[in-house]
């Protein structure tokens, strides 16, 4: 997903943190032009706006734009969460206890930031993926223990390739 694809998402989602004044509609009429992997330049009607992605978590779906220099958090939903959300229902990620840990891209593994035994509490990092020049921390989906590490710090992994498994 580039950084074009997560501003369609975020605009065309139901409820979505503020990015700017723009609709879909907005966007689909708009100019974008992909200046590099993790950055559009956007321009809406006669205004011009510098979009970046800054920081990726993809596991989550929560998103860092800067536009224009001001850094914008973005929670992106899917079809069928925004419809839960507009029911007023959210569901969250813990209601499905995952005990594994994969790539959610291919990429490039930086550090691995636990050891196998290592106690680990939901949301802790425990890989850091270069996906796309940018760091990425995949965070530990429950609390657990570290059962097996399937990767190695420089390993290439691919998109959905088991990296950590916590028993």
């Amino acid at each position: 997903m580039n950084i074009k694809d997560i501003l369609y998402t975020a605009i065309s989602g139901d409820k979505h943190e503020q990015i700017m004044e723009v609709t879909k509609a907005d966007l689909d009429q708009a100019d974008i032009v992909q200046i590099s992997e993790d950055t559009v330049h956007l321009i809406d009607g006669h205004q011009s706006h510098l979009v970046q992605l800054v920081h990726a978590d993809y596991t989550a779906k929560q998103f860092v734009l800067r536009i224009d220099g001001k850094d914008i958090n973005v929670k992106l939903r899917d079809e069928v969460e925004s419809r839960i959300h507009a029911m007023g229902f959210d569901i969250g990620r813990n209601h499905v206890k995952l005990r594994q840990v994969s790539a959610p891209m291919p990429g490039m593994v930086l550090k691995v930031q636990v050891h196998e035994g290592d106690h680990v509490k939901e949301g802790q990092p425990i890989i850091i993926l270069e996906a796309m020049k940018m760091e990425n921390v995949l965070n530990a989906p429950v609390n657990g223990v570290i059962s097996k590490i399937f990767v190695q710090e420089k390993q290439n992994v691919d998109k959905n390739q088991l990296l950590v498994e916590l028993g």
